[in-house]
């Protein structure tokens, strides 16, 4: 099969091959559409927008193009429902919210090409002990649409997600007041209060004086 990648030809079904007819790898290939699995691992990416996906289908380089073998899969059911249990670019700081964690995505037609827009904002977030950590925090919208499972123009099934970077920078500092700062803010208030009720208590002995005069 390399010999045809090599060629660019795309593979045939490999069940056609007469020496792969007794395979039982190959011949295990039907059972897949009942099966799932569990994706876990982190990338190293370019700080530049990109996208990675997990799609059906060996994959190789042809013409500087990343290119899917889907003859394996043809004629079969294939669905990509799936849940995010967590998507995250960086480590997480207290409080932090990523949009797609523990997300469920449920696909009723076959074949679908699920795209995932992610539009990153780097972040820095200062505690009062430990060292600023640099993340990114980030919204999430998707699209999804019907595919041949033979590719094309239109694209290949899979879960696809693209994601930009923010031009600007979020900076989040945990800060402790000082008991000056405490003091003053007390301060601040009693005056206030007092000022109040002073208008008020001057307001109170202006009707009063009026209320007399008039009697």
């Amino acid at each position: 099969m390399e010999a045809y990648r090599t060629r660019g030809w795309s593979v045939p079904d490999p069940l056609a091959f007469e020496q792969c007819k007794d395979e039982k790898e190959v011949g295990s290939l039907g059972a897949i559409g009942q099966e799932g699995c569990r994706v876990v691992g982190k990338l190293e990416v370019n700080k530049v927008a990109g996208s990675f996906h997990i799609a059906p289908g060996k994959s190789f380089g042809e013409g500087h193009v990343h290119v899917h073998d889907l003859m394996a899969f043809a004629g079969k059911q294939f669905k990509l429902d799936h849940q995010i249990q967590r998507l995250s670019f960086g480590d997480t700081y207290p409080g932090q919210i990523n949009p797609l964690d523990n997300s469920n995505m449920s696909e009723p037609s076959e074949s679908p090409m699920i795209s995932y827009f992610l539009k990153l904002v780097p972040t820095i977030y200062s505690d009062l002990l430990d060292t600023p950590l640099v993340t990114n925090q980030y919204s999430a919208t998707w699209q999804i649409k019907s595919t041949p499972l033979t590719g094309g123009s239109d694209g290949i099934p899979g879960v696809f997600f693209n994601y930009q970077i923010s031009p600007l920078l979020v900076k989040l500092t945990k800060e402790r007041r000082s008991f000056l700062n405490f003091l003053t803010n007390t301060c601040a208030i009693v005056g206030g209060v007092y000022t109040v009720a002073g208008l008020l208590d001057a307001f109170v002995y202006r009707s009063s004086s009026i209320l007399a005069k008039m009697k």
